[in-house]
């Protein structure tokens, strides 16, 4: 099989093949293979999904809640970073006991 790459592409495979010493024509055969086997699983998982919509267990949501849903979770992350760490301003009563015994 002959296949017709855009000259940046070709280029950077030749690159990629020069570089790691490996034929070109073996690099694009096992990126096509992976590529091939994760088109396969991906439609699996569509399938599957898609049948969990029909069947009633998964609810289908509308982009628009989908996307505001993970804004807010976006925005909840952010403000959780920004947070120093929680500092203690009163021991715990146990480490309040073992503070006055070591001081006696």
């Amino acid at each position: 099989m002959n296949i017709r790459l855009k000259p940046e592409t070709e280029s950077r495979l030749k690159e990629l093949a020069s570089r790691s010493g490996r034929p070109a024509d073996e690099l694009v055969e096992d990126a096509l293979a992976g590529y091939l086997v994760e088109a396969a699983e991906l439609g699996d998982l569509l399938d599957s999904r898609s049948d969990d919509i029909k069947s009633g267990p998964v609810k289908a949501l509308e982009g628009e809640t989908f996307f505001e849903g993970l804004r807010q979770r976006e925005e909840i992350r952010k403000r959780l970073e920004s947070l120093e760490p929680v500092r203690r301003l009163r021991p715990s009563p146990a480490a309040a006991v073992r503070a006055e015994r070591d001081r006696r």
